[in-house]
């Protein structure tokens, strides 16, 4: 009875844990540094950070750009600064991290790679 009654208070105080995720799409267009043309099938991976530290030990596969060089998906927010990672198959383009520490629906990310010399 007496665990009851601590729980009751305890919620009565702080109230129900709220675990509700809140989900941003980030859009990024990926372009080639040499002539600015869009550069598709370019893996974009995230990862999320605090500080200096990853909260993760793996990088999430967040999507893959389009013909056109634009790649969306969808990322938990936990306001935390997120590490996204640009890479494509072939190799050709140098691999390039972004970190971003807002996340905004509506913004498109340029994102510019070099070729490999």
């Amino acid at each position: 009875m007496s665990l009851t009654a601590a729980m009751f208070v305890f919620q009565a105080c702080y109230g129900t844990p709220n675990h509700e995720a809140y989900w941003d799409e980030v859009f990024f267009r990926v372009v080639s540094s040499n002539d600015g043309q869009p550069i598709p099938n370019v893996d974009i991976d995230f990862q999320y950070q605090s500080g200096d530290r990853y909260l993760a030990d793996k990088w999430e596969k967040l999507g893959m750009t389009d013909t056109d060089g634009i790649g969306t998906g969808l990322v938990e927010y936990f306001g935390v600064p997120t590490v996204f990672r640009f890479r494509d198959k072939d190799s050709v383009y140098v691999v390039k991290d972004t970190v971003l520490t807002h996340l905004y629906d509506t913004d498109t990310v340029d994102i510019v790679l070099s070729k490999i010399d």
